[in-house]
């Protein structure tokens, strides 16, 4: 069995931010995302279907009045709770595959 992925803050913001424009991404779309993230394709579309289930799941908690959207969806995640001074997140949907790490593991496209 495979070891569970961990996933670093910088790829769960971007995750986040892409799922936030579209809950669901093409096959490129997701190559462009996995190389940008450093990460396999299998990880992205596995991530992007959990986290479709876990929206689910969420309003499902909702409907049946068992939790509000705050216990369920903080307004800010723990992940973020320090921010570095920048972090660069470029849309992925319109993505040019050729992405550097920069210092702190923060990603800037290459100029």
């Amino acid at each position: 069995k495979k070891p569970r992925t961990t996933f670093l803050p910088h790829q769960l913001r971007c995750l986040e931010e892409t799922y936030a424009k579209r809950r669901y991404v093409s096959a490129a779309e997701r190559e462009k995302i996995a190389i940008m993230l450093q990460l396999t394709d299998v990880q992205v579309k596995t991530w992007f279907q959990n986290r479709r289930m876990k929206a689910r799941r969420m309003q499902e908690a909702l409907a049946q009045g068992h939790a509000t959207v705050h216990t369920l969806h903080p307004i800010r995640p723990s992940f973020l709770a320090q921010e570095p001074q920048t972090i660069f997140c470029p849309n992925p949907i319109s993505l040019a595959t050729e992405c550097i790490p920069h210092i702190n593991n923060q990603w800037r496209m290459k100029p």
